[in-house]
């Protein structure tokens, strides 16, 4: 219940940046990171873990600073998600951004873990799986795009010639 908890957060994290337009990105972020980083990890730590400071005390100081370390840098990034989010909008940065996301933490640990597998039926399935979410996120991003222009019509889309934006998330433009 907690992925699906989290799943549900993470898929509309960035709806209240619809709404906040008014607001310089630090508040609206700075209100998330609040929350998201301190507060719901802190009351879920008293809540559900018994004897963290002991089991901190224990493992030692290195071992706790690692995962700091790596927090910080995940802060780094999502700070820099935030700007991209911000900079591009909502549709078409969230479809660019986790696609890439998707298709680089997909791609990465199969050749790196599992290489000699790549060329099998199970690593050819996945490529194909991995190109098709990558196509799918092409899609919602070109839509989004489409939408976003300035004067856009609520009614259906005129046609236009075919555009060549299925080879590649980063080759929509607006």
């Amino acid at each position: 219940s907690f992925v699906l908890l989290a799943a549900v957060c993470n898929g509309t994290l960035a709806v209240p940046q619809k709404f906040v337009k008014g607001f310089a990105w630090e508040n609206t972020w700075g209100a998330f990171y609040l929350f998201a980083m301190v507060m719901i990890p802190g009351v879920f730590a008293i809540l559900f873990l018994k004897g963290g400071l002991a089991t901190w005390h224990h493992v030692g100081l290195v071992r706790v600073l690692i995962p700091i370390a790596f927090g910080f840098l995940w802060g780094c990034g999502m700070t820099c998600f935030g700007l991209g989010i911000s900079s591009l909008g909502i549709s078409l940065g969230y479809s660019i951004i986790m696609g890439l996301s998707v298709l680089v933490g997909s791609v990465v640990p199969l050749l790196s873990q599992h290489g000699t597998e790549v060329f099998t039926v199970a690593g050819l399935l996945a490529i194909v799986g991995i190109a098709i979410c990558t196509m799918g996120v092409a899609v919602c991003g070109r839509a989004g795009a489409l939408r976003a222009r300035p004067g856009a019509a609520a009614g259906p889309l005129p046609s236009r010639a075919p555009v060549r934006w299925y080879s590649c998330p980063l080759s929509c433009r607006a």
